[in-house]
């Protein structure tokens, strides 16, 4: 089947049928999926290399990462650039914004900039809110697909989300830490936001691994902001308000100045930090850490970026909701 064909069945005009499935906009979006359906079912892909010859003007993507302060996102962002590589025929452009922390206003001013824009396609982590899902609803309503990174949104119409299984990462850290302590102990688990719906199922999951298999290992939380000095303001307050705290998870960043503050309190064996980055290398690597759990960033960043722009250059759709990431234990002998 050819275009053509496509808007003679679909009754439209073949420019709508252009603009329907290499999502341009302008085209009503019950007539792009009735489009787009009419495709997947004839076996019709748009030939890349055409498309590549017709696109003379910048295809913008809108890029909203939480990442001022983070280097975790150092790698995500990476990630997200190498997959604009394997499109480089293509004339993409990626805006990235980034943001520090998780503020639900500074999201929605990212997100209404962009919506009020030219972006054909939006990757973001983001805040977990019902003003952010209405924001990214607004985004789908033109058509303008969404993929959540690293982290998801309730009730929301995003594309795709990419990341780990976060909840299987605070078992699995929750496990970890019930063989380190004998399975007996009270445990400080520390996150960066609650507005961030990854780690409060990290939180979840290892209270739920600590419930299920170690009835005497306690579990109490603090936020830190992501951000080292929170973080060792944050642990050195639990730890004086709690001096039967003997164990600390990091379910986010923010470990160095964390770390700093168990010193002395807390031996370094009984201590799980989130991430593969330089910082918790060299913290596990000199013996104040016992272990890692990692999530592979930069394929976060890739496996997001590459079905967007699939999504926006060629018209299809990702076959699921979720792209789960591999999750790791990193101690001094693998890392």
């Amino acid at each position: 089947m050819t275009a053509q064909e496509i808007a003679q069945k679909a009754g439209v005009f073949r420019g709508t049928v252009d603009r329907a499935l290499h999502g341009r906009g302008g085209v009503n979006p019950e007539t792009a999926e009735r489009i787009r359906r009419i495709a997947r079912e004839a076996g019709y892909t748009p030939s890349r290399a055409g498309r590549a010859l017709v696109s003379r003007e910048p295809v913008p993507i809108g890029v909203i990462l939480s990442s001022r302060g983070n280097p975790f996102f150092d790698d995500v962002r990476q990630g997200m650039l190498d997959a604009r590589e394997d499109y480089a025929d293509f004339p993409v452009e990626l805006r990235f914004r980034a943001l520090r922390g998780y503020r639900e206003t500074e999201q929605l001013t990212a997100l209404r900039t962009l919506t009020d824009g030219d972006v054909r396609g939006v990757a973001l982590t983001p805040v977990n809110s019902p003003a952010v899902a209405e924001a990214i609803g607004r985004l789908a309503a033109r058509d303008v697909p969404v993929v959540t990174v690293n982290t998801d949104v309730e009730g929301s119409a995003r594309r795709l989300y990419v990341g780990c299984d976060d909840d299987a990462a605070g078992r699995t850290a929750g496990k970890l830490m019930g063989l380190l302590t004998g399975g007996a102990g009270h445990a400080l688990v520390v996150v960066g936001s609650r507005a961030v719906l990854g780690h409060m199922k990290r939180l979840r999951g290892f209270s739920e691994a600590a419930g299920l298999e170690y009835p005497r290992l306690t579990v109490a939380t603090v936020e830190n902001g992501d951000d080292d000095d929170e973080s060792f303001r944050a642990v050195k307050e639990a730890l004086a308000a709690h001096p039967d705290i003997d164990c600390v998870y990091f379910a986010a960043a923010g470990a160095v100045g964390g770390v700093k503050a168990c010193r002395g309190r807390v031996a370094p064996d009984r201590i799980i930090l989130s991430d593969d980055i330089a910082a918790h290398r060299e913290l596990i690597l000199q013996g104040s850490a016992a272990a890692a759990i990692c999530q592979q960033p930069r394929q976060q960043g890739y496996r997001a970026m590459k079905a967007l722009l699939r999504e926006v250059l060629i018209g299809q759709r990702p076959e699921t909701d979720t792209l789960f990431t591999r999750s790791e234990i990193k101690l001094r002998y693998n890392l």
